[in-house]
């Protein structure tokens, strides 16, 4: 079975090539000048992946990655920001939105095609299955769900591998760079802030406090570890 992607694009030309390079690589495309007609599509017929422009009509790339994470029938498919906006402030937005890439134009579509195929094995590809847990923490990494407290937590893709990295090494500290590479990335057009991005994200969802995180441990200058709730060192600073 094909994957879908949606291209959501108001530019005609670069929907076309983007259509074009997709489709030889392999996937169904639906092109759409809009958030809202996006939208609209997705919550009949869920894509696999979507490819969004920042600046659209209407509803903007950023607003409309935050429905879909809001969303929990479309929250699992990857995000990838496709726009002009070169800045790494730009960049750490549309991280903050959901988004599990962020592609800059002018683009090699080669390189478009290898980022949406990246984007596709981190979500689809499950090759270590099983559960992890840590007292109230659960990581279904077949299902790729996402439990605290007994409560499910909505996970980008990125984001989930990421808190496998770390679940799978308890008490290891890993670098920024280390765990992008784990992670499914490399660090083209990703800054180190990147990671602190995505770290924040999983605080708000793991910690009771996030200001001071007991779960997900910062090491200065060095990178994160984690540290199980049930541990002896979970009480230490």
């Amino acid at each position: 079975m094909k994957h879908t992607v949606f291209v959501v694009e108001d530019d005609n030309d670069i929907a076309r090539l983007m259509q074009l390079h997709l489709e030889s690589a392999g996937y169904d495309v639906e092109c759409f000048q809009s958030a809202a007609a996006a939208l609209a599509k997705a919550r009949k017929s869920p894509p696999s992946i979507y490819l969004l422009d920042l600046m659209l009509p209407g509803m903007g790339g950023l607003e409309m990655c935050q429905v879909i994470r809001d969303t929990q029938e479309l929250a699992n498919a990857p995000v990838i920001m496709v726009t002009a906006r070169l800045s790494e402030e730009d960049k750490v937005r549309g991280l903050e939105s959901g988004a599990d890439d962020y592609v800059t134009k002018p683009f090699s579509p080669r390189e478009l095609v290898a980022r949406v195929n990246s984007a596709m094995r981190r979500t689809y590809s499950r090759p270590t299955p099983g559960v992890l847990r840590y007292g109230d923490l659960e990581l279904d990494t077949n299902a790729m769900v996402l439990r605290v407290r007994g409560e499910e937590r909505q996970t980008t893709a990125m984001e989930f591998r990421i808190l496998e990295t770390l679940l799978r090494a308890p008490g290891r500290v890993f670098t920024r760079k280390r765990l992008l590479e784990m992670a499914g990335t490399g660090e083209r057009d990703v800054s180190p802030r990147s990671i602190d991005v995505y770290i924040s994200r999983l605080r708000e969802k793991l910690e009771g406090d996030p200001e001071n995180p007991q779960v997900l441990r910062t090491v200065r200058g060095a990178g994160y570890r984690f540290v199980p709730p049930d541990s002896p060192a979970a009480g230490e600073p």
